[in-house]
């Protein structure tokens, strides 16, 4: 049984969510035909491919002093935007347009036709003006209750918990937006996590984005952030993600490893030979989520 343990904002109370009050918040529990991927047709496992296996249970991953992960299509079984936009069309909070155009971004961004920054700060423009923050935080916790924890990893959930037995601090460096960041940071005991953060003045989002974002060059700065903090160099870090715009970062970790790559990605880490790991929707097998300690981690000192 999975015990996912929320701290929420100041002046509410802390809940344990229990799979018997809310099944849908097994980490592992599969919503998709286990015979597919993230993004279509099922693509060979790592074993398939002849990659690196994972981790047996109780062995370190790596001998890295800190282990760096993306989020989306990594922690992730795809971008949490577009897996929001279709929890609202769902819950009839939102018109399938926002669904289509979510899709439309993830796809764009993957295939590196959009420039994900300028959508982040057309879709802060267009949805998020005039909001309440703490309504759409409030939102993202009810979205990872009801689908967003259900869409984590299994082998990235088993990735996470090798490094906690080693003692290695997790961190989570999100192109993502904070408010769904937020929740999957605190189930995986992250140490540290940035994400694109809404600006905010009284209490309402303005439509702007924090700046810099934590994406693309802005993610090797918010890292370079999280690695003083923590008293590392990051060629000390280990750095897994699925996105070629992470390309800087991957260049300046000391441990590369790439996961359910873009096609510019997979290309680079073949030519490179770093290693990939592609993840697969969990089978029966894989329904499995060990209970973690976690406590609300802190986000890094914003890089100036």
């Amino acid at each position: 049984m999975l015990n996912v343990v929320f701290t929420p904002a100041i002046g509410t109370s802390s809940r344990t969510l229990r799979e018997d009050d809310v099944t849908r918040a097994r980490v592992s529990e599969a919503r998709t035909d286990p015979k597919r991927s993230m993004y279509g047709s099922r693509p060979r496992s790592m074993h398939e491919r002849g990659g690196p296996r994972l981790p047996s249970r109780g062995t370190p991953p790596t001998a890295s002093r800190v282990a760096l992960f993306d989020v989306d299509g990594v922690v992730l079984r795809g971008k949490g935007l577009h897996l929001f936009a279709r929890y609202l069309v769902a819950r009839g909070e939102a018109t399938p347009a926002l669904a289509v155009r979510g899709a439309w971004y993830a796809l764009g961004h993957r295939l590196g036709w959009l420039d994900g920054a300028a959508v982040l700060r057309r879709i802060a423009a267009a949805y998020l003006a005039g909001r309440r923050a703490e309504d759409l935080a409030a939102q993202g916790e009810q979205w990872f209750v009801d689908r967003g924890a259900a869409a984590i990893h299994p082998e990235a959930w088993e990735l996470v918990q090798g490094y906690h037995r080693a003692g290695t601090p997790v961190v989570l460096l999100s192109g993502g937006m904070d408010f769904l960041v937020a929740p999957v940071a605190r189930a995986l005991g992250a140490m540290r996590w940035a994400a694109v953060e809404p600006e905010s003045e009284g209490g309402v989002l303005t439509g702007r984005l924090q700046e810099p974002l934590c994406i693309d060059e802005g993610k090797l700065r918010w890292a370079g952030v999280v690695a003083r903090e923590l008293g590392v160099e990051l060629t000390e870090c280990a750095f897994y993600t699925d996105d070629f715009g992470d390309l800087a970062l991957l260049d300046a970790v000391g441990e590369r490893v790439v996961v359910n790559p873009d096609p510019r990605l997979r290309r680079e880490a073949a030519r490179r030979g770093w290693p990939v790991l592609d993840f697969v929707a969990p089978t029966e097998a894989d329904r499995r989520a060990p209970s973690i300690p976690v406590s609300t981690p802190p986000t890094p000192t914003p890089p100036r």
